[in-house]
């Protein structure tokens, strides 16, 4: 089941994470999603801008995802945004599984959990 309620007609929304933080989906019908979809393929997903307050999705990719994929990636894109360019993928995405843990969000830290395991090996 999709998340449909996190994908709506005006391409953006509040973060989950923090309501200061916009969140803009592009899909291939808008202008910017050619120069975009670059960066997604070189970066993942969605990406993050902390300067700007803003996520920027694949709305394409984004229509593939479930409830909790979207948001274990939002908490790890919110996690850039926490810890600074310092912090690794790794470090983004323990902070996003422990956040998620903290908001009762098990499933989408299990999702976390599964991924940092292929991004990066055992978790500790």
């Amino acid at each position: 089941m999709k998340f449909k309620s996190y994908i709506n007609e005006s391409n953006t929304r509040k973060s989950v994470f923090d309501p200061s933080i916009i969140v803009h989906i592009l899909y291939k019908n808008d202008p910017e999603y050619a120069v975009w979809k670059k960066q997604f393929d070189k970066y993942g997903l969605a990406i993050g801008i902390p300067d700007k307050k803003a996520i920027i999705w694949d709305g394409e990719e984004l229509k593939k995802l479930s409830k909790d994929e979207i948001l274990f990636i939002e908490a790890h894109e919110y996690s850039h945004f926490i810890l600074g360019k310092e912090a690794t993928e790794a470090d983004c995405d323990r902070l996003a599984i422990e956040n998620l843990t903290k908001k009762g969000k098990k499933s989408a830290a299990s999702i976390g959990i599964k991924a940092f395991t292929k991004r990066h090996g055992e978790m500790y």
